[in-house]
This record gives structure tokens, C-alpha cells and sequence, in this order.
């Protein structure tokens, strides 16, 4: 029981090194100073700008991302659809070689 127990200590030690740190990378956030986050009226127009301009640039970044998925999507059905022309094509050949029915 003894070697379970130690070996178990062991791999729990370093969960427990981690959960420590983390224990006190919190305290220390919290003990922070809170940000000055008050805008001035005449600081509104310069931070509407920011914001506006991030907005579109994250707008834009989505847009790139659904173009390049709509994009490979495309490849992706005219692979099927050339994939199903050609079966057509054997499955129609494969019929043709078809010894007529024994009523014809």
C-alpha cells in the first residue's frame, strides 16, 4: 500500500504544483489595481474610430474565412459531380453490354 500511495503522491504532485500557481496567479491578478476605463467626451469620437475600425477588420477576417470555405466547397461538389458523371457513364455502358430481357 505503502509504493501505491507514494506513487500516487508522486503523479499527483505536479497537478498539485499547477493548481498552486494557478492559485496564485489569480491572488496576484486580484490584487491588481482596477483599469481607468472612463472615456471624455472628447476622447468618444477617436474610440468610436477604434472600435468601428476593428469591427470591420474582424468583419472582413470572417468574410475571408467564409469565402475560403464556400471555395473549398466548390472544389468539392464539382469532385462529386465529375465523380457521378463518370459513374453515369460506366453504369450506362454496363447496361448497354446487358443481353436483352428473355420476354424480347
Amino acid at each position: 500500500m505503502k509504493r501505491f500511495s507514494g506513487r500516487f503522491i508522486a503523479t499527483m504532485e505536479p497537478i498539485t504544483t499547477m493548481l498552486k500557481e494557478e492559485e496564485d496567479s489569480k491572488a496576484e491578478i486580484l490584487s491588481l489595481p482596477a483599469p481607468n476605463l472612463t472615456v471624455t467626451a472628447s476622447e468618444l469620437p477617436e474610440a468610436f474610430a477604434e472600435i468601428n475600425e476593428n469591427v470591420r477588420r474582424r468583419i472582413s477576417q470572417q468574410n475571408e474565412e467564409v469565402r475560403t470555405r464556400l471555395d473549398k466547397q466548390d472544389e468539392t461538389l464539382r469532385a462529386q459531380a465529375e465523380a457521378s458523371s463518370r459513374i453515369e457513364l460506366l453504369l450506362t455502358s454496363l447496361v448497354a453490354r446487358l443481353p436483352p430481357p428473355n420476354g424480347a
